[in-house]
């Protein structure tokens, strides 16, 4: 007999790194969904991390009945019924448009950061010198 549930790349909520896993949620999901298909759905969500995210996010609140009828796919393996979870569940496509955009203005607002390679101090503007030590950024 086989694992219903197989460790997959969706990172893992600790409780110590609770407030930093939720800020990271909504792009850590976003390039988690990525790596699937819509026909892999079901491999995407036998993933007791998804699940528990999708049941403990902030971002949008699944029903008892939505979460019911994902766990039943997924512990009867049936691809069907998965694909046609996430494509009717509502509450889903508002989740996966939402990472998708938090994904993306956080990837923009870190790629605009820079560590000095003279003080280290890390600059959070697009500069040709340090704002800490003046130094050039390229030198």
């Amino acid at each position: 007999m086989r694992p219903l549930f197989r460790p997959l790349n969706f990172v893992t909520a600790e409780r110590s790194e609770a407030i930093e896993y939720e800020t990271k949620g909504g792009s850590n999901l976003s390039a988690y969904c990525a790596e699937f298909t819509m026909e892999q759905f079901l491999e995407l969500a036998t993933n007791f991390h998804f699940l528990f995210y999708l049941m403990t996010n902030h971002l949008v609140q699944f029903t008892e009945l939505e979460m019911q009828m994902l766990c039943n796919a997924v512990c009867t393996q049936d691809r069907e019924a998965a694909i046609e979870w996430a494509r009717e569940t509502v509450n889903w496509q508002q989740l996966v448009a939402l990472c998708h955009e938090q994904g993306h203005s956080h990837e923009s607002s870190v790629s605009t950061r820079w560590s000095c390679k003279h003080c280290t101090f890390e600059n959070s503007e697009q500069r040709p010198d340090c704002s800490m030590c003046g130094l050039p950024a390229n030198a």
